[in-house]
């Protein structure tokens, strides 16, 4: 005959077990999808999605989109950049966040003596950047003789929040904070610069 102490015994260790296999599960269902990182650099000559498989690009060099190539950059990637790099666009660049669910351009470290460029629409460069968060940048977006849609962004802690440079781009609801100069327009060109 098997004790009552004994049988209690192994109870409590069943039920420890138990308690530890139902807690172990539901940590492995309610986990968040594991994010690969890739990294980025040199010229993209294909069109190219970023997003789909992983969610965060580093660019360890400057990152040129081609002209007649088209990036698109899904809602809710990150991309770091290293000290000094940034991400060009001679072609197509498409990166649309969406409210909730932002796209996030930053450093790739946060002790950088010098910052990151940011985005730069070249004279064949057309796209967007909306809903995004661009953030210790040098300059987040500049526009140089390009006409991009720059929309309800968020900027934060760079030298200058938006550059136009004999550029048509169209600049709306972006929110800029933490810069030395905000919105800067040189040279010829006729943006359309609205609730900024």
């Amino acid at each position: 005959m098997v004790s009552p102490r004994r049988r209690t015994s192994c109870l409590s260790l069943v039920t420890v077990f138990a308690v530890l296999g139902v807690s172990f599960g539901t940590l492995l269902i309610a986990a968040p999808r594991a994010s690969a990182i890739t990294y980025v650099s040199g010229v993209i000559a294909s069109d190219t999605t970023w997003g789909m498989a992983d969610n965060t690009y580093v660019l360890t060099s400057d990152v040129t989109v081609a002209p007649g190539v088209t990036l698109t950059i899904l809602a809710g990637t990150t991309v770091r950049m290293n000290s000094g790099v940034g991400l060009f666009v001679d072609g197509t660049l498409v990166a649309n966040g969406a409210p909730g669910n932002e796209i996030l351009f930053t450093a790739n470290n946060t002790m950088m003596l010098l910052p990151p460029v940011g985005v730069q629409f070249r004279s064949t460069g057309s796209g967007s950047v909306a809903f995004s968060i661009l953030t210790r940048l040098q300059y987040p977006l500049l526009a140089l003789g390009s006409s991009p849609t720059f929309a309800w962004n968020v900027i934060d802690r760079a030298q200058y929040g938006i550059v136009l440079d004999a550029s048509d781009a169209t600049v709306m609801g972006n929110w800029i904070n933490g810069t030395e100069i905000g919105i800067q327009v040189s040279s010829s060109g006729t943006p359309w610069i609205q609730w900024n």
